[in-house]
């Protein structure tokens, strides 16, 4: 009998992992052989750790234990010669930050009078932000450092935009990121869409990995894992959601998924909770997730599921966007169709002879809503959704 327990054990492993799924670009991962001897990139030694009291406010790099991170004022910042090192490591990937406002400025070498109109236009909405791989859709979080207008004031500079971004084609690359950063003691962002409000997306002096490009979407049918048995979805770490509503269409099934078309559904959203205008029939985004493949700070690349790092698992649904450890991909559960009505209501300001208003808010220059009149206008819709949903008003479309 305990001749046959290893094989048996075998069997029960090989059970327990049936379920992991991977896009062919999760296969590309990082190996001692990339490493070789460029320690620089190399995976952290867990055992080496420093030890920090819980306690503790300081903020101790795992290289060097400085007290803050390494930007480029600081003789500690890697060379030219290492960062050229680090692209090679990346097969090209690595990107110097241009701001996409850049090609507005006339003192600026990028300067394009077409391409600034061409991106002024693109970036009326947040579609054309999301596939830049520096800007944000909220760029005052960065110090607003290089505006994209035609008529742009004063220079255009990185302010707090990240100095070099990895644009991540595959795990491998999420893994020498993570590295490279932790080794040289680099500030390290992560940006997916870019929708992060309070800047988590940016980063002075930072090294940034760009999600966007890691793509793809499989139907399962009949997945089994995380006490779940039934159809689900695996998702790329940088889909959006209006790709997710063209896959939902194309396999009649429905996920939870943002209600902003340009939204990923992985990162932040999974991560910090995730609203949805299913929340309320089948629960949070970050309830749907079944299975995670990440990257950890320790550059290594695990499964995370609830009988895969556990722990992990527990607190990357709802514990804190960009906190535990970068999202590759998903599989979240799929639900059978749903016919869905929305509809949206606005306030709108008004304008004098002068063009001014008196309901300005003189710190953005936004047009603000009378207190009175906002919450009369939420009494009003309140009062006109009973009436649609007990059927004494017929809604006409």
């Amino acid at each position: 009998m305990l001749t046959k327990l290893p094989a048996l054990l075998l069997l029960l492993a090989s059970q327990r992992l049936v379920n992991a799924v991977n896009f062919a670009w999760e296969e590309t991962q990082l190996t001692k052989d990339d490493i070789g001897t460029f320690n620089s990139i190399a995976f952290a030694d867990t055992a080496a750790a420093p030890s920090v009291p819980v306690d503790s406010n300081v903020n101790l790099t795992a290289s060097s234990g400085r007290e803050c991170k390494v930007g480029p004022w600081d003789a500690a910042w890697p060379t030219e010669v290492e960062w050229a090192a680090f692209n090679t490591s990346l097969d090209g990937a690595l990107i110097m930050t241009v701001p996409q406002g850049a090609v507005c400025y006339p003192n600026n070498p990028h300067y394009d009078k077409a391409a600034c109109a061409a991106v002024v236009e693109a970036t009326g909405d947040t579609g054309g932000i999301v596939v830049d791989p520096s800007n944000i859709v909220q760029p005052w979080s960065a110090g607003e450092p290089c505006n994209i207008t035609e008529t742009p004031i004063g220079n255009c500079t990185l302010g707090g935009f990240p100095v070099y971004i990895v644009n991540a084609t595959m795990v491998k690359h999420v893994q020498l990121g993570v590295n490279f950063a932790r080794n040289k003691g680099i500030r390290l962002v992560v940006k997916n869409t870019g929708h992060d409000f309070v800047g988590r997306s940016v980063g002075a002096g930072a090294l940034s990995i760009w999600l966007h490009n890691l793509q793809g979407q499989k139907f399962l049918p009949d997945f089994t894992g995380s006490n779940y048995r039934g159809p689900a979805a695996q998702i790329a770490g940088g889909t959006q959601g209006w790709q997710v509503y063209n896959f939902m269409a194309d396999n009649n099934i429905s996920i939870v998924a943002p209600g902003e078309s340009t939204v990923a559904i992985l990162g932040g959203f999974t991560a910090v909770g995730g609203h949805s205008a299913l929340t309320s029939y089948h629960g949070m985004g970050s309830d749907q997730a079944l299975q995670l493949q990440v990257v950890t700070a320790d550059g290594r690349f695990l499964q995370v599921d609830t009988d895969n790092n556990a722990d992990l698992f527990f607190a990357m649904r709802g514990g804190g966007g960009s906190t535990y450890g970068i999202v590759t991909s998903a599989v979240v559960k799929a639900f059978p169709p749903l016919t869905l009505q929305t509809a949206q209501f606005m306030w709108s300001g008004s304008l004098d002879a002068n063009f001014s208003s008196p309901n300005i808010d003189p710190s953005t220059g936004a047009i603000t809503v009378d207190k009175e009149a906002f919450w009369s206008g939420v009494r009003e819709w309140i009062q006109f959704s009973r009436s649609v949903s007990s059927g004494k008003t017929k809604m006409s479309l």
